[in-house]
C-alpha cells in the first residue's frame, strides 16, 4: 500500500470507502494497514501484490 515516496510531498490523511453493507468508512492508512488484507479476483489473476 504505501507505494508513494515519501520525499515527493504527498501527504495521505483520511481514507474512505464502502464496507460491506455499503456504509462508508473513515480511516487512516495506518489502521488500514494493520487490518487483515483482501485481494480481489483480479489482482490474484494477474498476480499484482
Amino acid at each position: 500500500m504505501r507505494i508513494l515516496p515519501p520525499k515527493k510531498g504527498y501527504s495521505i490523511q483520511y481514507i474512505y470507502y464502502s464496507d460491506n453493507e455499503g456504509n462508508i468508512v473513515k480511516t487512516t492508512l495506518e489502521n488500514l494497514e494493520k487490518e487483515e488484507k483482501h485481494y480481489s479476483r483480479f489482482y490474484r489473476r494477474n498476480r499484482i501484490k
